[in-house]
């Protein structure tokens, strides 16, 4: 099962995104353009907003932070970021996020 803002590989999701940063407080709005929306409560400097990100989507995820890679995007809102757990149940996960 593909959707148009995740691609399942054979050992990994790529998760497209669009990242908003500067929100009061960090979620995910919705699935739109081919991307999923997320709030971040953090400021695009430094890599804060990254950071940040990897720290939301493990904590939501349920895993290590070291499951995430940022493939494209690191200076931009639109990124790609890479998963590296069971594909099957990580997107299980994701589409429960979206429920």
């Amino acid at each position: 099962m593909s959707s148009s803002f995740l691609k399942i590989l054979d050992k990994s999701i790529q998760l497209y995104l669009k990242v908003l940063p500067n929100a009061p407080k960090t979620e995910i709005v919705c699935v739109r353009e081919q991307r999923l929306f997320i709030k971040l409560n953090a400021t695009p400097e430094k890599g804060k907003a990254n950071h940040k990100l990897i720290a939301f989507l493990s904590k939501q995820l349920k895993l290590p932070k070291s499951a995430f890679s940022l493939i494209q995007g690191e200076c931009s809102s639109k990124k790609m970021i890479e998963i590296l757990a069971d594909p099957s149940k990580t997107a299980e996960k994701i589409y429960a996020l979206l429920a």
